[in-house]
């Protein structure tokens, strides 16, 4: 909740606020939850980027959002670089880096073109922010993209309300998860199923929720063991 407060506060300060979006480009890895929930709590959504798209797929899914900040990680780096000709909004300062290393620890190096974000929350406030006009169940928490199989992706806006029934229905009512399970997921988390049903229902049993960058079938039984997954 503190590292998700840094980021919260520090997307406060460059202007982001309810109604907003921050585009969230990063492989499975704690930085994208920690930035999600930092977005969220100012009143952003997020624009969950398929870690698969390049070039005009990938400036197609930016510009469909209009986003006010672009959060990239260093492994994908190359991807937003291939598109970044033709992405709309961008400026000096509104791309923000996240090192491909544990950023709680080392902040890595950024980019020239980009902003360190783990270097630019080391001395920001922890604190729960406060908002004049707090978010509304209603209101979009973040976007999920269609996978472009019948044309390019489209946007679709998913609910602070969606996202409390995967909680409530999947979480407490279907699994009933306590805090001594473990949930595997094997989906990347900028698909709906992973992130709000899955991780939903880690939240809503005080859960452990595990996985990896990217799905491995011959590492999966290895995995499961590895996190001794319920």
């Amino acid at each position: 909740n503190q590292w998700a407060n840094r980021f919260a506060n520090y997307f406060r300060s460059l202007g982001l606020g309810r109604g907003d979006v921050v585009a969230i480009n990063l492989e499975n890895r704690p930085e994208l939850f920690a930035v999600l929930i930092g977005a969220n709590k100012v009143g952003a959504a997020a624009a969950m980027i398929n870690t698969s798209q390049r070039g005009h797929v990938l400036a197609h899914s930016l510009n469909l959002t209009r986003p006010r900040l672009f959060v990239v990680g260093e492994e994908q780096v190359a991807a937003f670089e291939s598109a970044r000709d033709q992405i709309e909004g961008l400026t000096p300062t509104n791309v923000l880096f996240l090192a491909d290393t544990d950023t709680l620890q080392d902040v890595g190096r950024a980019p020239s073109n980009m902003v360190n974000l783990a270097a630019a929350i080391q001395d920001v406030p922890a604190n729960n922010p406060v908002l004049a006009t707090p978010n509304l169940a209603g209101d979009t928490a973040v976007y999920l993209f269609t996978s472009g199989t019948t044309g390019l992706p489209k946007a679709a806006p998913s609910s602070h309300r969606k996202w409390f029934k995967a909680y409530g229905g999947f979480g407490h009512m279907s699994l009933g998860l306590t805090p001594d399970d473990v949930i595997y997921v094997t989906l990347p988390f900028y698909h709906g199923t992973a992130l709000l049903v899955c991780w939903g229902a880690a939240l809503a049993g005080g859960s452990a929720i595990a996985g990896r960058r990217k799905f491995s079938a011959s590492e999966f039984w290895n995995d499961v063991r590895r996190y001794n997954a319920t």
